[in-house]
């Protein structure tokens, strides 16, 4: 049934709106209430969300093109959960947050994306992939020794959480901290209401990140290495450098999102390999076509789920009514299961073209961390299944956590067999 509404030129009724906030309850539920709502209309004002679902493959394309009025910088609207009375809590927060690369729109961000390119490069990546490679060997060496393991903690997080510590120049041992730290980005800025208790904890981490990552950018100022801290620093255009609060947004942007989107991948991608044989056989039989394989895993599982954007004019997106302030959710996971790109989306199929793949969210603000991931899961998958027979999921449930920007499992105890 349609309706006219006061705000929207066109509502549609029906019994496929849903809060997609609540991931955890949804499970792997949520692709399928998403290709509900994509089949009714693939730009969908939802009554219960108060914004913008947007599911179908080329309307997202659009909207991550750039082209449209959408703003990326969410820091205002974080900041009007928070009452005026307690903004005062987070100065350091307030001054560094909005310098995070996906907080900026053009034309800051085409500057800071084009000095940060340099850093983030492939060449830069490959200086990495010794480390990883042994990494890798150690920490499955480690798992193998015990049989029986928390895979999310065990494996998929000590991974890109000592690898992203190596690349930020910190000593082993603070990986603790690094693991409070992404806690506490995630739980303040992650787009929810923080609690006056986030608040606090946010800003303390926001203080001692800034203590230690300033040292560390000084150091490699006086004297820059081959290392991607001294490529962040010395990135030039002519006279323009990246200033202290663009150096500290990018580590403290690069230490957490590329924690958690890698670590999620790594669990998810082994869950769907462990459970289909022949697409395991698939992968580890053709090493040079490993990396269409990855896309088409990434699309597969859908772990790189929402990005979210706010309206800054009113403007019409196909016979749709945008009005300036409303939020736009731009749910990748719809995009990488809408049939009219990906026949038979819920098949795993190295016949998929990878073209119109939103994994990495391709456009504007494309992942500039892709080659760092790729590199990852290019050497994790072929060694953690040549040197484990079998691999034994110990609960029959997914416990999935409540994070949606990047789906992922609370834990995931397994039982390894050489």
């Amino acid at each position: 049934m349609l309706r006219v509404a006061a705000r929207r030129e066109l509502t549609v009724t029906t019994g496929v709106d849903f809060d997609m906030s609540q991931v955890e309850a949804l499970g792997q539920g949520l692709l399928g209430r998403l290709d509900a709502m994509r089949a009714v209309d693939p730009i969908y004002w939802s009554d219960v969300q108060r914004a913008w679902l947007i599911t179908g493959n080329e309307e997202i394309i659009e909207g991550l093109r750039g082209n449209l009025p959408l703003s990326s910088g969410r820091f205002n609207k974080i900041l009007s959960y928070i009452p005026e009375s307690e903004r005062w809590r987070i100065p350091t927060v307030s001054r560094i947050f909005p310098y995070f690369l996906v907080n900026i729109d053009p034309p800051e961000h085409t500057r800071v994306r084009k000095l940060l390119m340099q850093a983030f490069s492939r060449k830069i990546a490959e200086l990495y992939r010794p480390f990883v490679q042994e990494t890798i060997e150690g920490v499955l060496t480690e798992a193998g020794r015990r049989g029986e393991v928390e895979f999310v903690e065990d494996i998929a997080r000590q991974i890109p959480g000592r690898v992203i510590m190596r690349v930020l120049g910190l000593p082993t041992d603070l990986y603790p901290e690094l693991r409070r730290w992404s806690r506490a980005i995630s739980s303040a800025l992650g787009g929810g209401v923080p609690t006056t208790a986030m608040l606090d904890e946010v800003e303390m981490t926001f203080r001692e990140m800034e203590t230690l990552f300033l040292r560390e950018i000084r150091r490699k100022q006086a004297a820059p290495g081959d290392d991607f801290i001294s490529s962040i620093v010395t990135a030039a255009d002519g006279q323009d450098r990246l200033s202290d609060d663009e150096l500290l947004g990018t580590c403290f942007l690069t230490m957490s999102a590329g924690n958690n989107s890698t670590t999620n991948t790594l669990t998810l991608g082994t869950v769907a390999l462990i459970r289909d044989p022949q697409v395991r056989a698939q992968i580890l039989a053709r090493p040079e076509t490993m990396d269409q394989a990855l896309m088409e895993l990434m699309r597969y599982i859908a772990m790189s789920t929402n990005v979210v954007r706010m309206a800054m004019a009113d403007f019409e997106w196909r016979g749709h009514r945008v009005k300036r302030g409303d939020l736009v959710n731009i749910v990748i996971a719809a995009a990488n299961r809408d049939p009219r790109v990906f026949p038979l989306p819920d098949q795993f199929d190295l016949g998929h073209s990878q073209t119109k793949n939103m994994t990495f969210a391709p456009g504007l603000h494309a992942c500039i961390g892709h080659f760092f991931a790729r590199m990852q899961l290019n050497e994790f998958f072929p060694r953690l299944f040549r040197r484990f027979s079998n691999i034994e999921l110990l609960e029959k449930d997914l416990r999935w956590s409540n994070a949606l920007n990047f789906r992922g499992l609370k834990a995931l105890p397994v039982r390894l067999h050489q």
